[in-house]
């Protein structure tokens, strides 16, 4: 509940005339049947049309009045819910976004997502049904209090059968509890097979194993389905229970009144306003069991919200704190070794390696063999590894990641394109830059031959596939040209351009950045004429082939 107080102090205002609000509506409530008995006593039964007007005026009015506060209510209701969810989900997201890359590697991303959208069930906590919860059980309390100045008897028998109606309103909820917590699990997983369905549907096609996946997510779909029969099965049943229980029980108290007034001990207006309150004391133990069905996906939620939040998740969020550098001369690897959380095997022992501005070094080696990893390590990803990375003169661990990934410019060998057109997502690159500036550089490269045929207002269609693998390196190749990096990795950057593109490609690097340092990962030789260190990955070890001075 923590993060749920915590946006509540926030939206105290709301919150304190959400209960003032509650507090008026009870009031009106519980005056309602007193009203109505004195239109019986007081005009009714004594002939009196001016009381009989006036109480029913009243009355009326306090009808109207009530109307008016609810709908204020439930207007409030409304926004207060949507202003905490808006808050809740910004900060979730915020910190999924600051999250290591050692949370990635352990979610997939429809989890993640459907995970996210769980903030959504909050909402069930401040709906009209909650605050009509809040508003009987203060009603409750004033109809027992009526009742008890009007006839002991009676107060103890409405008192005395509370705890039964309460027993049977409470013992289904346990298993409600339990089954809205599956279904939100079993709902994260099956968002989780159809996105990644959706994601390989090229590779189904081609596997021709839609049927199969078909059936997968079919079996998900059911097992769902099933979660939710079961649970409004049991939620029928005890409501069921309930509402037979409750009128049983009002009948027997109607009866015990109607006993009263053929004793002259009532009056026909204490009957109708005691009927009512009557109905007043059950109310909230009938809406007890709706109260909780409308919360349990809350409640559910937060507890898992909370666990995605807790410190245990969040105590490696990527902050913005340490040294900051203004550039990159110096990056050793000093007997850095490393493995993922996901494996119980090193992908990289012991590796040594140094680069000056100028250096351009080749990785070669086969998959798993650390070759990306090594990148991963240098922009600061992970950093649970042993050994030293020194940047500059201070490990990389000390230095503020913002300011280290600010200097270093990457073209990963899976891509990502944001949804927008070619000419934006190669202004992701450097936002700061003004606009001159940003087509000057563009310009440089259209002038070598980069980029062409390519449209750049081309819209790009669900992280370019509507663009050729080539096209797509281009692009991101492009994007890293924009930032003022002195650090470039190529992750088989080239692996996919056409030659036109590769000779572009390799005169940029030799007349517009021989002075930055270069990291080429690949399979193959096909760009060793271009670097003087060449270091080849075998079973997370590294032989130093060649170290030569720097060439132009």
């Amino acid at each position: 509940m923590k993060v749920l107080k915590f946006y509540l102090k926030k939206s105290l205002k709301n919150v304190v005339i959400l209960v003032l609000l509650t507090l008026f509506i009870s009031f009106l409530s519980n005056i309602i049947p007193i009203l109505s008995q004195m239109v019986f006593d007081e005009g009714i039964m004594k002939n009196n049309v001016f009381n009989i007007a006036v109480y029913s005026s009243i009355l009326i009015g306090a009808y109207i009045g009530r109307g008016v506060l609810n709908h204020f209510s439930d207007y409030l209701i409304s926004a207060t819910s949507a202003k905490i969810i808006a808050n809740v989900k910004n900060e979730i997201i915020q910190k999924i976004l600051k999250m290591p890359v050692s949370f990635f590697d352990k979610q997939s991303t429809a989890y993640i997502l459907s995970r996210l959208n769980e903030v959504n069930s909050l909402s069930s906590i401040f709906t009209p049904t909650v605050f009509n919860f809040l508003s009987s059980t203060i009603s409750m309390i004033g109809a027992l209090m009526y009742i008890l100045s009007k006839s002991i008897e009676i107060f103890v028998a409405c008192v005395s059968f509370i705890p039964v109606v309460y027993i049977i309103s409470n013992t289904s909820i346990t298993s409600l509890n339990r089954y809205s917590r599956e279904m939100l699990e079993a709902t994260a997983n099956t968002n989780n097979k159809i996105h990644s369905a959706l994601e390989g549907i090229i590779a189904l096609k081609e596997l021709n194993e839609e049927e199969h996946m078909n059936q997968s997510i079919t079996k998900e779909v059911n097992q769902l389905a099933l979660k939710t029969i079961h649970q409004s099965k049991t939620a029928s049943k005890s409501s069921q229970m309930l509402n037979v229980m409750v009128l049983v029980v009002q009948t027997l108290i109607i009866g015990i009144i109607g006993f009263f007034i053929t004793n002259k001990k009532l009056t026909i207006g204490d009957y109708v306003s005691m009927t009512q309150y009557v109905g007043m004391i059950y109310s909230p133990l009938i809406m007890l069991q709706s109260f909780k069905l409308s919360i349990q996906p809350a409640i559910a939620a937060i507890s898992r919200i909370n666990s995605m939040l807790s410190s245990n998740n969040t105590e490696n969020i990527e902050e913005s704190t340490g040294k900051k550098i203004d550039y990159i001369k110096f990056v050793k690897f000093e007997n850095v070794s490393f493995k993922y959380d996901t494996s119980n095997e090193s992908i990289l022992n012991n590796i040594c390696f140094d680069l000056y501005s100028g250096d351009r070094i080749a990785f070669i080696g086969k998959n798993g063999s650390g070759k990306t990893t090594i990148a991963k390590l240098l922009l600061g990803f992970y950093k649970n590894y042993s050994g030293n990375i020194t940047i500059n003169d201070y490990e990389l661990r000390e230095l503020d990641i913002n300011s280290l990934r600010s200097k270093i410019g990457i073209v990963p060998q899976n891509i990502y394109l944001f949804e927008g057109s070619v000419k934006e997502n190669i202004r992701i690159g450097n936002r700061v830059l003004s606009e001159k500036e940003f087509q000057r550089r563009l310009d440089r490269l259209l002038e070598y031959g980069f980029l062409n045929g390519l449209d750049l207002n081309k819209k790009i269609i669900d992280n370019g596939k509507n663009l050729s693998k080539g096209q797509i390196q281009q692009i991101a190749f492009a994007r890293i040209f924009m930032k003022d990096v002195d650090v470039l990795i190529f992750d088989e950057a080239t692996s996919n351009m056409d030659q036109n593109a590769k000779e572009a490609f390799q005169n940029i690097l030799l007349d517009l950045l021989h002075d930055k340092i270069c990291l080429f990962i690949s399979h193959t030789d096909e760009l060793m004429y271009l670097v003087n260190k060449k270091i080849v990955l075998n079973d997370g070890k590294a032989d130093i082939v060649y170290d030569r001075e720097g060439i132009s």
